[in-house]
């Protein structure tokens, strides 16, 4: 600059002496631009100390060549912030369900980052279920990553730092281990001595862990490229230590009445109260976590085959098996079809993958690690399932990830038959799941049922009322006219149910119910009992209202006859009534 001025001012005015001296230090690195707009460009600029000056240059303006004498008007430019295109990073995961920590392998060029360091304000287990994208915080030091926590690695182990890549359930091939590199925004703020400064002056900033794509394309409007160093590739998830297995539930009373199922059951009634409910868990089950179950990515359909074996030689024919609309938050069938004696089932991975998107859901907490989904207690329910017992909510969740042999995928089923017969037993239920991608071979379990189905029907005995008389009333009271449920027993006889009187649904059961011995109903303070529901038509058109637990025939067509015998004949209602009873008035 001094030599140029010094010049132009020979040429003009032909002075010999210097306006400025060019060996003046602190003219020194200046150049001259004769323009109202002017570009400067640099060659690559790294974070070497030779490139500090480039890095942290001034502009001076002057007005005139005699001006060039005095300091001129100094701008100082901001130090012009260097990041490499991505860095690279390692790490290896903590088995399924395990509290451990695993060192991270950072591999960052010389000359490119800051301090040649990468400072990350988070460290994410990030998890890329179809159509959305979840992020857990992983954990440094038992806590959340963030700017009070950072994570500053070096390109090597030299550091002491407790990384715990904890991953709380098997998530297949859709979750990655991902840092969020911050190093140019603690660079600016230590630069400037102000953790508060406003380091977008400089470059664009995102909440969200960027590709490489997304990270180095230099935005159409602002100009700028965003502050954060990418990864070259996020850090795959591959889970470790899942065993797979099945387990039986299920369940003949959804009301908790009876300890049989009942074949004749109203076609019409899509309740199906009294069928047989089968509940076939897939469990994935943590062997480095005691063998805990832990919810599952399921990456492929499965199929199942379910195979009953019974007593004596009844026909799948008449059996249907289908998917029991009833439950919640459970896996449905999409199809079943019945083959040479066994029902093979698909059941698609969008079904069996709801419950583990309702399981991302509930952890999806930022206020706390995957460390502490392992260790926090945290009571919740879900829908328990019992033989004898009625389906109630009960809280049974260990904690927020692991819920003892309840967190599985159940898939629902309603078994029953179709046809009136003798009592009948189902020993076994043997279910197989068929190998995949997922599942290196077939999972088999034969259960031990024994549960007996019947065919029922409410009895009402024969009734002869009072002489005089013209109203019958068939209640509670009526010990010996009231109705009784009963089933059609191996000799083709009927006989009555044992009726036992519960307090509860969940009370227990004798020993001979709870074992199936005897065919029993349970008889509630507040229980409709069965036939009064029913509907009835006399032959003689008697005048028959029912309610709850009592029946009322009234003769109001025969008044002056000396006697008469109707008959009432009882169909339909819950417990697909079918049977008849006759009813005698006498008025002299």
């Amino acid at each position: 600059m001094c030599k140029f001025a010094n010049q132009k001012v020979k040429e003009q005015i032909g002075n010999s002496a210097n306006i400025c001296n060019p060996d003046d230090p602190a003219r020194q690195n200046e150049i001259f631009f004769k323009y109202n707009n002017a570009i400067l460009e640099f060659d690559k600029i790294s974070t070497n100390a030779n490139d500090k000056n480039r890095r942290e240059f001034k502009l001076r303006f002057y007005p005139s060549i005699n001006s060039i004498a005095s300091t001129g008007l100094e701008i100082k430019h901001s130090p012009i912030t260097v990041r490499p295109r991505y860095f690279e990073a390692k790490q290896e995961s903590c088995a399924i369900g395990q509290s451990c920590t695993k060192p991270i392998q950072a591999n960052i060029t010389n000359g490119t980052i800051y301090d040649n360091k990468i400072y990350a304000d988070k460290y994410l287990l990030k998890v890329d279920y179809p159509g959305t994208t979840y992020y857990f915080n992983l954990a440094k030091n038992y806590n959340i990553v963030n700017d009070s926590n950072p994570i500053v690695l070096k390109s090597s182990n030299d550091n002491n730092d407790s990384f715990m890549p904890i991953i709380p359930f098997d998530s297949a091939n859709i979750a990655s281990i991902v840092l969020k590199d911050a190093h140019i925004k603690k660079y600016l703020q230590d630069y400037f001595k102000n953790p508060s400064y406003d380091y977008t002056k400089h470059c664009s900033d995102s909440d969200e862990v960027l590709t490489m794509d997304k990270a180095n394309i230099r935005d159409s409007v602002t100009g700028k490229i965003a502050c954060q160093t990418p990864m070259q590739n996020f850090i795959p998830v591959t889970p470790k230590g899942v065993e797979s297995a099945i387990s039986y539930k299920d369940s003949i009373d959804k009301d908790a009445r009876v300890n049989v199922v009942l074949n004749n059951i109203d076609p019409d009634n899509k309740n199906f109260t009294f069928a047989y409910r089968i509940y076939p868990q897939l469990q994935a089950q943590a062997s480095n976590f005691n063998k805990q179950n832990i919810a599952k990515y399921y990456t492929d359909d499965i199929n199942i085959e379910i195979t009953p074996s019974f007593s004596s030689g009844v026909s799948l024919d008449k059996f249907v098996l289908e998917q029991d609309t009833n439950a919640l938050n459970r896996a449905y069938a999409n199809e079943i079809k019945l083959e040479n004696g066994v029902f093979k089932i698909k059941v698609s991975k969008e079904e069996l993958n709801k419950y583990f998107k309702t399981k991302l859901d509930e952890l999806n907490d930022n206020t706390k690690t995957t460390f502490t989904f392992l260790n926090e207690a945290s009571n919740m329910s879900y829908d328990n399932v019992s033989r004898y017992e009625a389906i109630v909510k009960k809280d049974k969740r260990i904690n927020s990830l692991i819920i003892a042999n309840e967190n599985a995928n159940e898939i629902p089923f309603t078994f029953y038959y179709t046809k009136k017969a003798p009592i009948f037993t189902l020993n076994n239920v043997k279910i197989k799941v068929l190998k995949n991608a997922q599942l290196a071979n077939d999972i088999e379990q034969t259960q031990s049922v024994g549960v007996k189905f019947v065919s029922a029907s409410p009895f009402f005995k024969d009734v002869k009322v009072s002489k005089g008389s013209d109203n019958a009333s068939i209640d509670e009271t009526h010990l010996d006219i009231k109705p009784m449920l009963n089933y059609l027993d191996s000799d083709k006889q009927y006989k009555e149910f044992i009726y036992q009187a519960k307090t509860s649904k969940e009370e227990a059961w004798s020993a001979d119910c709870a074992n199936a011995n005897k065919v029993c109903y349970r008889k509630l303070p507040s229980s409709k009992l069965p036939g009064y529901e029913a509907k009835f038509l006399s032959d003689y058109g008697l005048d028959i209202t029912s309610g709850t637990n009592v029946l009322k025939i009234k003769n109001t067509k025969q008044k002056n006859s000396a006697y008469i015998k109707d008959t009432i004949h009882c169909f339909g209602g819950e417990f697909n009534c079918d049977t008849s009873f006759t009813i005698e008035f006498k008025n002299d």
